[in-house]
């Protein structure tokens, strides 16, 4: 696998020399051309005072006899070779030879001789294509820019391949460490956590990094305590059922009696396993949920009256608190009941004989809100963000027949969260608590 630093190098090199052969090649082609350009107006401007020299001496002698001498002059100072030919074509002087054996290549550079506009041609010159020392010059500092441009190109990407590796190495560095990190969790350490760097994505990723290990933390650590908490409920009426079986079989106990208790344990186990089925379905959103529109007070009024003989039994009131108008919502009557029956039975445990506990309805801001409160013992403060949580109890030493399974707050939780509502719990210590249920409308 390539290394993070490896790419970042690589990256750099293929950037610095995409960067650096571009300039050098656009350098290297405007210094040529603005060169081409420079020799061909030279050119031009050269051969143009020659001729207007030559045409003035023409115009003095009205003739090309004695022309060699100067033309020699001028071939000497321009470096090139000149010929001169008259109005017929004929060579009258030629700087390299003599005129009567001169070979003129008439595809040269060449420029009309003529005093005046109005007259036809006197002559005409030509001028050779052969490099004189000014172009030679000029090609040897070509030459020299091409060979400075290639060495400042190395040392450029020396010097950037450098710092790229300079670079690379702080950038990959906390990549490498989220990836050390990384691979601890996919090994079950959720303990450590990724510094986070001063990077703005990097740092998200590390502050993702370190929620995302909190999270399967928690979950890890829910996961062995529900595997804990299940095997405990099971194993307390396995242990009483087992125990009444073998004292039925050894005559200590009598049939009817050992039966009713064995029949109460099997109950109990019973409701365990649909409670956690019900949750299985809740968090694994395949619960089903039959919806229709039907008044919020009239689900309270049943659930009350469902809870009424238990709260009768323990000495408890159940009170109804709701204004006159209908409060119609469209959601699951039967889990809405549910959740109120699982409020009301969590308020029946906790509250102690000759208290009430109050049923309330209301509507706030287009939500359509259920609250159960009592006067009981109420919840510390640390242990009401846990309240929801699967088999959690409040007081640990509580059996299951006075404690529940610790299953039904978050069932109610889950099938409040189906409906798209909120439920929360506040609580006073010593002054009862109260859990309200917000339903959209």
């Amino acid at each position: 696998m390539k290394s993070i630093q490896r790419r970042f190098f690589r990256a750099f090199l293929l950037v610095i020399l995409i960067a650096v052969g571009t300039e050098v090649v656009i350098v290297l082609r405007a210094v040529t051309d603005e060169i081409e350009q420079y020799d061909r107006l030279a050119g031009e401007l050269e051969i143009t005072r020659i001729s207007h020299w030559l045409t003035g001496y023409f115009e003095i002698d009205d003739s090309w006899e004695g022309v060699q001498p100067y033309l020699d002059e001028m071939s000497a100072l321009s470096g090139r070779r000149l010929v001169v030919t008259d109005a017929a074509g004929m060579v009258v002087a030629d700087t390299a030879t003599d005129a009567s054996e001169a070979r003129l290549d008439r595809s040269w550079p060449s420029r009309d001789l003529g005093y005046r506009e109005d007259h036809e041609p006197v002559g005409r010159l030509y001028v050779s294509r052969e490099q004189t020392i000014l172009q030679r010059f000029r090609s040897r500092m070509v030459r020299s820019i091409r060979r400075a441009l290639l060495l400042g190109s190395g040392v450029a990407i020396a010097l950037a391949l450098l710092a790229s590796m300079l670079v690379a190495r702080p950038l990959s560095r906390p990549i490498r460490e989220l990836v050390s990190v990384a691979e601890n969790v996919g090994h079950g350490d959720f303990g450590t956590r990724a510094r986070v760097p001063r990077d703005a994505e990097l740092a998200t990723l590390a502050r993702t990094l370190n929620a995302m290990m909190v999270d399967l933390e928690t979950a890890a650590r829910l996961r062995r305590n529900m595997v804990a908490d299940i095997a405990h409920e099971l194993r307390t009426p396995l242990t009483n059922i087992r125990g009444y079986l073998e004292a039925r079989r050894d005559g200590v106990v009598t049939d009817e009696a050992s039966t009713a208790i064995i029949e109460s344990e099997t109950a109990l186990l019973v409701r365990l396993v649909d409670d956690l089925q019900e949750l299985a379905l809740a968090e694994s959103d395949a619960l089903r949920l039959e919806r229709q529109q039907f008044d919020l007070r009239t689900v309270a009024d049943e659930a009350v009256a469902t809870s009424m003989p238990t709260a009768s039994r323990n000495g408890l009131q159940l009170e109804r608190r709701t204004g006159d108008d209908p409060i119609v919502i469209n959601a699951d009557p039967v889990r809405v009941a549910q959740v109120v029956t699982i409020l009301l039975a969590n308020a029946t445990k906790h509250s102690p004989r000759g208290t009430s506990i109050t049923v309330a309805t209301a509507e706030c801001s287009g939500f359509a809100e259920i609250s159960v409160s009592d006067e009981g013992v109420g919840i510390p403060a640390d242990e009401l963000p846990h309240i929801f949580e699967r088999f959690y109890r409040v007081d640990p030493s509580r059996s299951r027949q006075t404690g529940g399974s610790g299953l039904g707050l978050t069932i109610a939780k889950h099938l409040v969260e189906a409906h798209g509502g909120t439920i929360v719990a506040s609580s006073e210590p010593g002054h009862g608590s109260c859990f309200t249920v917000r339903l959209p409308r």
